[in-house]
């Protein structure tokens, strides 16, 4: 993968799911890892789990700068981004923001490039 500039950049995937995944998040290696990238690194970005349905963002979110919420469109209930929201910062996140996902246009393409 390469960055703006060229430049290679690293891309570290999960791979399958671990049967315990809050004991591999937990591992020393990992938070290592982490933090070899980020002393290499501008930006490291890590991609978690649904916050309400694991504990791995919690664990993730002790780890960064902060964290975006991303929230599927017309899927995702206002009672679960709340609750997402504040089992983050339960944890301590700092929230830079959220980005809705998967947002339909309801007006034609033609219209819309106008506003």
């Amino acid at each position: 993968m390469r960055n703006g500039s060229g430049s290679l950049v690293p891309l570290v995937t999960c791979g399958r799911p671990a049967g315990n995944a809050t004991a591999v998040l937990g591992a020393p290696a990992l938070r290592a890892a982490v933090e070899a990238l980020r002393a290499k690194y501008d930006w490291v970005v890590l991609d978690g789990a649904p916050v309400t349905v694991y504990s791995d963002a919690g664990i993730l979110a002790g780890w960064v700068d902060g964290v975006v919420l991303v929230v599927e469109a017309e899927r995702t209930r206002a009672e679960v981004v709340t609750q997402a929201k504040r089992a983050l910062e339960e944890s301590g996140a700092r929230i830079f923001g959220a980005v809705l996902n998967r947002q339909r246009h309801h007006i034609p393409p033609a219209l819309y490039r106008r506003l």
